[in-house]
């Protein structure tokens, strides 16, 4: 599995595969990973420079697990904040079946 497919599972709104080529070649990683931080990273908040991407082309420096772990940091909080900040439903009753009041009522 790449590693655009891997995002594809994580965010499959932001991945579009059809970027990415596969490669074996150092130059084409780079491309892929300038492509991928360009249309998938920046949305998600996390800015790679040069010598990242570098470094993610070529595999030096550990720096691919320390990608995934910011990636899979992020996915957690949004899990929690969606599990665990609900928004009030239309009908005025959240989830755990209580009203919804409007700003100013009581």
């Amino acid at each position: 599995m790449s590693d655009g497919e891997i995002l594809k599972q994580l965010y499959p709104k932001h991945v579009d595969l059809h970027n990415y080529f596969r490669c074996n070649s150092t130059r084409n990683k780079l491309i892929n990973w300038q492509t991928l931080n360009q249309k998938v990273l920046r949305r998600l908040n996390i800015c790679l420079d040069e010598g990242m991407l570098l470094d993610l082309a070529t595999g030096s420096n550990d720096i691919l697990e320390v990608l995934l772990f910011e990636l899979m940091a992020k996915q957690r909080l949004e899990s929690y904040k969606y599990y665990h900040n609900p928004e009030p439903a239309a009908d005025g009753i959240n989830s755990d079946n209580t009203a919804t009041h409007g700003e100013g009522e009581q």
